[in-house]
């Protein structure tokens, strides 16, 4: 069975100039916050560097041109993938 830990998640925007820089727990991260503060995003995030659809992708989002790098492994293997504007790497 194949074992995919999730290790960081980087989104930078090129419209608004801003970037965010999500480091996770190799055994366990929670997300906790209150209302409207991007838990959800976050998910989504890595919906969309993988090339999936997130349900309910603001148009904000949309808009603010955002390239997303995960980091990851996969069976102990270190990976990445780089998404912007449907480019993979």
């Amino acid at each position: 069975m194949k074992r995919l830990i999730f290790q960081e998640l980087e989104l930078v925007s090129f419209k608004t100039r801003r970037a965010r820089r999500i480091t996770l727990d190799r055994g366990r991260t929670v997300i906790v916050g209150a209302n409207h503060t991007g838990k959800s995003a976050i998910l989504k995030a890595l919906y969309h560097a993988f090339g999936a659809t997130p349900p309910k992708l603001s148009q904000q989002w949309r808009e603010a041109d955002v390239a997303s790098m995960v980091r990851f492994t996969l069976d102990e293997r270190p990976l990445a993938i780089l998404h912007h504007q449907g480019a993979y790497s």
